[in-house]
């Protein structure tokens, strides 16, 4: 059992890093992306692509915590 919850944990860890690595890469393409093209004409692109990220964030969050382990 201890084995399996050093196993558990060690996915959910690395699941939050790498959400974090991903999210900090969203941010920094989003500035760049804004930087370049310029926020206010694309200001639709922006959200638009922001809402979907987040929506993948929500789903992802809702698939893993309703993951069952198998022992």
């Amino acid at each position: 059992i201890e084995n399996f919850r050093r196993k558990s944990q060690l996915a959910t860890t690395n699941m939050r890093l790498q959400t974090m690595i991903l999210s900090a890469v969203y941010v920094i393409l989003l500035l760049f992306s804004g930087y370049q093209f310029g926020f206010s004409e694309n200001a639709h692109l922006f959200v638009l692509a922001t809402l979907m990220y987040l929506m993948g964030l929500v789903v992802s969050y809702r698939i893993f915590t309703g993951w069952k382990w198998k022992i």
